[in-house]
């Protein structure tokens, strides 16, 4: 008995590490092939109609690395035809993590879209309160910039 022992706690671990098989689910995985730390980051979703934006939020939210989250929702902001469920649900996604430079680039861009709604407007405002003074400024620079897009 004592030899099975000593045998599984020498196989096991050995047999793990040879296949690569790891996995830890606490909030996330650990990708030994890749080397990446894959983390799946939770973001408020307002209530309403899901637009189509809202599944391509979801997904990028899903993406290992934060550089290449955030250049697809970078895209997303540039579209046009967002509505303020949308909005909301993007300002929150982009607002869920780290807050650099790279965050309030594509908060800025969402700002100077022609189609950013007055509801969409007052809920990127009240994000500012994380970043840097610096990087609040822009935004808010954009918001006053842009002439305004629909009410509702």
């Amino acid at each position: 008995m004592r030899l099975r022992l000593i045998l599984a706690g020498a196989v096991l671990p050995a047999v793990t590490l040879l296949c690569g098989c790891v996995s830890v689910n606490l909030q996330g995985s650990i990708d030994r092939d890749k080397g990446s730390t894959r983390r799946t980051v939770r973001v408020s979703h307002p209530g309403g109609l899901h637009g189509r934006a809202c599944d391509l939020i979801d997904a990028s939210m899903k993406l290992g690395h934060r550089k290449d989250r955030l250049r697809i929702l970078a895209k997303v902001a540039k579209w046009d035809d967002l509505s303020t469920h949308e909005q909301i649900y993007l300002i929150n996604a982009i607002c869920s993590g780290h807050h650099g430079s790279t965050e309030a680039d594509v908060l800025t861009t969402l700002a100077k879209n022609a189609a950013l709604t007055t509801e969409g407007r007052k809920h990127l405002a009240a994000q500012l309160d994380s970043f840097s003074s610096r990087r609040s400024t822009r935004v808010l620079e954009a918001i006053s910039e842009n002439p305004g897009g629909p009410s509702a």
